[in-house]
């Protein structure tokens, strides 16, 4: 995760400098793969004592963002992810080196304006400060992504995706081989339901690189008129045909079922995932009672 603010742009630079600054933390998010933070962009209104914070998304669309790379909204951010993987009391400020005049060992992130109101907008008060300098930003005509992962590894500064179906902490369930893996009977079984919800399905597109079930689904709607139609293993169809379908059925595991669901989503378009919700066994019912 590379939550990033505007106020580290010169106030003087106003817009300009803010929108090259997102680029700059764009082309470093992908460069060393973290999700990108979208935070507002500080505007100063004649009058107002302090910055104002308008949400990123007021001027710019996210979704063809994502279709770049991964990002998320601050709101969204603070709303979502933010209670789970940076809880109050881990959330350092990162500078190149230690500012301002309060504590000379610290970012002193909220001093001034913007950065006091910039935090303030979403109730952040910090408890420590990280300096990461001597690194940098250019990570495409260097070694320094590498040097950025090995500095900030993952599973010491989280990083999160799309929970997909088990929840950003397992909170609905854990991994199983069925959730990887589904068997012939899950996907007939569920097929069939969705099948029998929507009544007017005419095909049924099959997008796998592993085993099609061409023959288990042909003989299980043998007697409907629906034709089984498989992929033609051109991931970019794929995702087309997947993104606009009456009903959308992926595997909660795939980081492919991910985007095709990320953008069934923002078009309010349904979705699920094989095998969930998990079903508990009668023994493991009775073992949590």
């Amino acid at each position: 995760m590379l939550p990033y603010s505007h106020t580290d742009a010169r106030r003087e630079g106003r817009f300009g400098n803010q929108a090259d600054n997102f680029l700059g933390a764009l082309a470093l998010a992908k460069g060393i793969n973290r999700t990108l933070v979208l935070p507002p962009w500080v505007e100063y209104r004649y009058g107002e004592p302090k910055s104002i914070q308008v949400p990123f998304d007021t001027y710019f669309q996210v979704e063809p963002l994502q279709e770049y790379h991964r990002v998320m909204t601050m709101e969204k951010f603070m709303q979502d992810i933010a209670p789970h993987i940076w809880p109050p009391h881990k959330r350092i400020a990162f500078c190149y080196m230690a500012r301002g005049s309060t504590n000379e060992s610290s970012c002193n992130a909220k001093e001034g304006n913007p950065f006091g109101p910039f935090w303030d907008t979403y109730g952040i008060d910090f408890v420590g400060s990280e300096f990461y300098g001597p690194l940098h930003y250019d990570v495409h005509h260097s070694d320094i992504a590498d040097h950025w992962k090995m500095r900030y590894p993952s599973d010491d500064w989280p990083e999160t995706n799309a929970p997909q179906c088990l929840g950003y902490r397992n909170e609905y369930g854990v991994a199983t081989e069925e959730l990887c893996f589904p068997s012939v009977e899950t996907v007939v079984r569920q097929l069939k339901r969705v099948v029998r919800e929507h009544g007017q399905i005419k095909y049924i597109f099959v997008a796998t690189d592993n085993n099609n079930l061409n023959e288990p689904l042909k003989e299980a709607f043998k007697r409907t008129e629906i034709r089984i139609v498989p992929s033609d293993q051109s991931p970019h169809v794929d995702l087309a045909i997947l993104s606009q379908a009456n009903h959308f059925i992926g595997n909660c595991i795939s980081s492919f079922t991910a985007f095709v669901k990320r953008h069934r989503d923002v078009k309010g378009l349904p979705s699920s995932f094989w095998a969930f919700p998990i079903k508990k066994t009668a023994q493991k019912v009775k073992d949590e009672l």
